[in-house]
This record gives structure tokens, C-alpha cells and sequence, in this order.
């Protein structure tokens, strides 16, 4: 259950208080790098969160604290840190909040009042859909050969590695025809979050369109620091390792032209022509040898099954999405498709500048 829920009213309240009392050095902070992430935390509408977090807070039990507040230190965190202003340790940064009081009071506490570190897991494993697993479990072991396999290399320059399973994508078409689900979307609960908190506040503002939308998608490599061959632990056999990444696989990646070893993040955005940027509508993370093929049918399938709101009327994808189950699903939904057939990534003649909309 949730003791108390800092509204958005409280919020800025709270803020302005805080402010009466910062000194000079900290007033400086929050007008130049802190400016960004201040008012972003604003503009962000935590009482919208509220509603769509409070079904998975029991009604019974010991009460939950400090929700919008920890919500907040994981937005401030990631904006610090794609500034290169924070490191990207969660425990470093809670130990960090403890001894500035300004970026406790971005967050909307003081520093005796911070949520501990284990509320931070807490709230994560709330929006996590996977079952309880022990696999990162720092005594696990998994076999030695468990990041050997790699995918084949591509035959020529700047082209993307071949899908292990090639009648995969027709497998996918085929349930998403007959209206059957996907399974093992972890993300969905996250991907729900987004839609409310995010893409929905974007439309009645004007920055995504209500209807005759045109959709980007794409897959881009994420490499971890995580070594692919495990670590070795003191009395374990020799054929055994501990891996602090087991997700993570071997995958290509086309622009460096090398394998990586991580992730793929496929996104699925819009364009907004006046402020000329690509808002996003659905993230998705998968395995780095997944084929963006099958990951663009799986994030369109959870585009349709999660957010009912977004009209797609076209759909521009890359040449990895070129094949007859993309096309058909997109006819099927009434979506033009425009994708780059060029096998050599040249741009073919016949996509056009801009797209209309037909009345």
C-alpha cells in the first residue's frame, strides 16, 4: 500500500521552499547544468504516474514510500548521466543524494528523508514482468561456453547478420493475423508506464499527432562493459563461470562493422517537424542476435496491444524489415509501408521527400 503520494501541487511547493534556502554556489547550480533536468522534473506530471502505478501497491501491508520521489532520482539520475555529470552506479548515486541537498530537493526530499537504496530495487521489480529468477545471482554458475556462439558475419559492407531462424518472421505474421499474443514481454508493464506518462501527455499537447501518424522503426547496437567470458570462482570447476551479464549476447553491429557484445534497442518513434526530433512511442530491449525483422513485428504487435491511442497511418522502416510478413501485417492494418530496398543501404528513387496524407 502507498502511506502518502507527494502530489505534483506538493511538489513544487516543496521546490520552492528548498529554494529559500539554498546559498549562492547552489542557485548557481540549479540556473546553469541543473537548469534541464529542473525543468523537466516540473513539467513531468507524477500525479499521472500515481494512477497507472497504484493496482500493483497491495491494499494491505507494510506501507510503500517515497513512490514519486524515487521515480524522480531515476529520471534526474539518467539525465545527469547522459550529461556525464553522474556515474552510472544506482549506489552511488543514492550515497550521492545524502550529501547534496539540492539534488534531494530536486527529487522532492531533504537529506535525511531520501528513500534507501533497497526501495530503488523495489520499485524496479514492481514494473519488471519477468518471474523471479537466481540467474544473476552472484553464486550462480553457467557453463563456459555460454557467449560462444556468434552470428554468421554478413557478406558484404554495411549489411546487418542473417537471422539464425529464417521462417521466424513468418511464424510471428502468422499469430499476430490470428489475434494470438506474444509471450515473455517483460517490458509491458514499463511499456504501459511510457504510454501514460509520456506519449499521452505528448499528444494533448500537440507534440505527437493524434491520427495519420508516420512511425519510424529501428534497431541500434548496446554495448556492455560486461565480460562475455565470465569470471572464474575459487573451488568452482573449470567448466563453470559466473557471468555478471548472462543476458547479454554476441551480436553485429553494422556500423562499426565488428561484433559486439550486449543488447539491441529497437524503437519505434515519430517525427515532429517543427521542433525537428524524433519523439519516441515504444522502447524495446532484446538479445544482440535477434534480427531486426523479428524485433520490428514484436514491438509493432506491443505498439497495437499497449497503446490503443497512437493512429499509425505510415510506417518507414530499413531495408532488414524488407520482406513479404512486414509488408502483409502493415496492409492488414491499413498502414503504407515505406521501406528502403536498396540491399547496398543507398536510398531507392522511389521514397519521396515528404509523405501526404490522403484526405
Amino acid at each position: 500500500m502507498i502511506k502518502y503520494w507527494q502530489s505534483m501541487q506538493d511538489y513544487k511547493y516543496f521546490l520552492n521552499e528548498s529554494k529559500v534556502h539554498f546559498d549562492s554556489s547552489e542557485r548557481v547550480r540549479l540556473h546553469t547544468g541543473l537548469w534541464k533536468p529542473w525543468q523537466k522534473l516540473r513539467l513531468f506530471d507524477t500525479d499521472k504516474a500515481m494512477e497507472f502505478l497504484l493496482p500493483f501497491y497491495s491494499n494491505t501491508g507494510r506501507p510503500a514510500k517515497n513512490q514519486p520521489q524515487i521515480l524522480r532520482s531515476f529520471i534526474l539520475f539518467f539525465l545527469l548521466f547522459s550529461e556525464g555529470l553522474a556515474k552510472l552506479s544506482l549506489t552511488l548515486w543514492v550515497d550521492r543524494l545524502k550529501h547534496d541537498r539540492l539534488l534531494a530537493a530536486l527529487i522532492g526530499c531533504t537529506t535525511d528523508s531520501l528513500p534507501p537504496l533497497g526501495s530503488y530495487f523495489d520499485f524496479m521489480d514492481r514494473l519488471w514482468a519477468a518471474p523471479p529468477t537466481d540467474l544473476y545471482a552472484r553464486d550462480k554458475l553457467l557453463p563456459a561456453s555460454w557467449n560462444t556462439k556468434k552470428p554468421d558475419k554478413p557478406k558484404g559492407k554495411k549489411h546487418k547478420a542473417q537471422e539464425a531462424k529464417p521462417k521466424i518472421t513468418e511464424s510471428i505474421e502468422k499469430r499476430l493475423m490470428s489475434g494470438k499474443d506474444i509471450p515473455f514481454n517483460f517490458e509491458g508493464r514499463l511499456q504501459r508506464f511510457f504510454y501514460h506518462v509520456a506519449v499521452l501527455p505528448s499528444m494533448e499537447s500537440g507534440l505527437i499527432p493524434r491520427e495519420h501518424l508516420t512511425v519510424s522503426g529501428d534497431g541500434t547496437a548496446v554495448h556492455t562493459h560486461a565480460c562475455p567470458r565470465g569470471h572464474h570462482r575459487v573451488g568452482a570447476p573449470e567448466n563453470l563461470r559466473h557471468f555478471p551479464d548472462p543476458d547479454a549476447s554476441w551480436g553485429w553491429d553494422s556500423d562499426l562493422e565488428k561484433y559486439y557484445f550486449g543488447y539491441t534497442l529497437f524503437q519505434l518513434s515519430c517525427y515532429n517537424s517543427e521542433l525537428r526530433t524524433d519523439l519516441p512511442l515504444l522502447l524495446r530491449f532484446t538479445s544482440a542476435k535477434r534480427h531486426d525483422s523479428v524485433n520490428f513485428l514484436v514491438a509493432f504487435h506491443e505498439l497495437e496491444k499497449h497503446m490503443p491511442a497512437v493512429s499509425t497511418s505510415n510506417m518507414c522502416l530499413d531495408s532488414a524489415m524488407d520482406n513479404y510478413p512486414t509488408y502483409r501485417i502493415l496492409k492488414n492494418r491499413g498502414i503504407r509501408a515505406f521501406i528502403d530496398l536498396n540491399d547496398k543501404c543507398g536510398r531507392p528513387k522511389t521514397i519521396p521527400d515528404t509523405i501526404t496524407i490522403d484526405s
